[in-house]
């Protein structure tokens, strides 16, 4: 609490890990690496917020390769 612009970079790096780890997305290079835990990630848009606590967390939309409109549908 002392310092939020420390703990803002420090979650920022965590959710690098998540998304590069999970989901085996190149942040660098913004291009898929391979199948993740739910397929092979196309795409993704990620949206921070604050809650009243001033704690941070992350919503994210992911865009799956293999999520067809089939599979969607069942």
């Amino acid at each position: 609490m002392k310092y939020p612009g420390a703990c803002s970079l420090e979650y920022q790096n965590v959710m690098n890990i998540v998304i590069e780890s999970l989901f085996q997305w190149d942040i660098k290079n913004q291009k898929s690496k391979g199948p993740g835990i739910f397929g092979t990630t196309v795409a993704f848009a990620p949206a921070d917020e604050e809650q009243g606590r001033k704690t941070l967390h992350r919503h994210i939309q992911l865009w799956i390769k293999e999520i067809d409109h089939k599979l969607r549908s069942e």
